[in-house]
């Protein structure tokens, strides 16, 4: 049952408007003769309908009382008035009644008003419904647009991303096989060159001569070797079928003989060798396989020496260090290998274990073909550890290896 509020100063009229209601089966909500009554009421009562006298008394008349009433309530009102002059009906028209209705008021006159106005009331709440769920609706698809966007932006992105990766990939890779061709022909071509020089002059050439063709012969083979063991390596690694033999052994034990085997390169650049022996309370015996951990220490200890200036000097250090697994943390030893050479960009400290990656501070007129770095951390994180790279404030670089004592293979 719809609830109207009567806004009426004149009890006659009062009177026959309320009992063309009950005869209509509405309920009055309230009544009142004056504006300001009307606009205390109505925040109270809450009516569906409210009929709007326009003559009545005191400083609000019925247009100014629906003002104040529609400032902060949205219900519609029914002006009633014996006034037909133009300006009144100008002013109650800018306030978009729902309807007029002229005095002496009629029975079927006011229900159709009443009517009206309910069905319009109904229309105009469809209508709103119809706007909200409308703009939700088109929230949803700008939100879905804009992930829409974002996700072919960020696919974008990642395949670009992966397009450049690629490209660096096929450019290392292209370096790598312009370096590899290198070092292979350049020992090659020496074996082929001595020898052809000892076979044509074994019978004139001295003992001496014969020798040192000889030796050269010998150095050339041992690079020629080492080239062909670090592609061995590389191949059984990205296959897989590297094998380890993990035992128990000292760490300072295998690097001393490893600095043993390659004294003559630290005497040849009077290169001296600050090894820093541990105290004893740090233990260095470890779970690991001694012959790729000594691969390690040479491919490391061999750069070193390679980009460090005569009469420098390269330190070696050991210390204990947790290692930080993804969910604990396990104890470990940190062995640190410290020269005095031409040191890392910033930018490549990241990348210069990567398979067939070389420093564009190095990769020059030094030989190699970027396979060293990448191997040793290959090997290392094998045994559960890490190696890294970091420049010191005077020049060089550090490289870092960190294993776990007991790693879990």
């Amino acid at each position: 049952m719809s609830r109207i509020m009567i806004v009426e100063d004149e009890a006659i009229i009062l009177s026959l408007i309320k009992t063309y209601l009950l005869n209509l089966q509405y309920e009055i909500a309230a009544e009142a003769c004056s504006g300001e009554e009307a606009i205390r009421l109505v925040k109270t009562v809450k009516p569906d309908i409210i009929l709007m006298d326009i003559s009545i008394p005191g400083d609000y008349d019925g247009i100014r009382t629906a003002q104040e009433i529609l400032k902060e309530q949205n219900i519609p009102i029914i002006f009633l008035t014996s006034h037909t002059d133009e300006e009144t009906i100008d002013r109650a028209t800018g306030l978009s009644p729902y309807g007029y209705l002229f005095k002496p008021i009629k029975q079927i006159e006011l229900q159709v008003a009443i009517d009206i106005t309910l069905s319009r009331k109904a229309i105009e709440k469809q209508l709103r419904t119809s706007e909200a769920r409308y703009k939700s609706a088109e929230e949803t698809l700008r939100l879905h647009q804009t992930d829409l966007e974002n996700m072919v932006a960020a696919q974008t992105g990642d395949l670009k991303e992966a397009k450049e990766s690629a490209e660096r990939a096929n450019q290392a890779k292209s370096e790598f096989l312009t370096n590899m061709s290198h070092e292979l022909r350049t020992p090659m071509h020496q074996i082929l060159n001595f020898s052809k020089f000892g076979m044509t002059k074994i019978e004139t050439a001295p003992k001496e001569k014969l020798a040192s063709f000889f030796s050269k012969i010998y150095d050339s083979g041992n690079r020629l070797m080492v080239l062909l063991n670090d592609l061995m390596d590389l191949s059984l690694m990205t296959s897989g079928k590297m094998a380890y033999y993990m035992e128990e052994y000292d760490l300072t034990w295998i690097l001393k003989n490893t600095i043993t085997d390659m004294h003559q390169q630290l005497e040849e650049k009077t290169i001296q060798l600050d090894f820093k022996i541990p105290s004893s309370n740090i233990l260095t015996t470890i779970i690991c396989d001694n012959i790729r951990i000594e691969q390690v220490f040479r491919n490391l200890l061999s750069n070193g020496i390679k980009f460090t200036p005569e009469g420098r000097q390269i330190e070696i250090q050991f210390a204990a260090e947790d290692l930080k697994m993804p969910d604990k943390k396990v104890p470990g030893l940190k062995i640190s290998i410290a020269d005095q050479g031409v040191g890392i960009p910033e930018n490549e400290l990241d990348t210069i274990f990567e398979k067939f990656s070389q420093s564009t501070r190095t990769k020059t007129g030094a030989g190699g073909t970027g396979l060293g770095l990448a191997i040793c951390s290959e090997i290392v994180t094998q045994h559960n550890g890490f190696i890294s790279a970091e420049n010191n404030p005077h020049g060089g670089a550090t490289f870092s290896i960190f294993l776990p004592y007991q790693p879990a293979l």
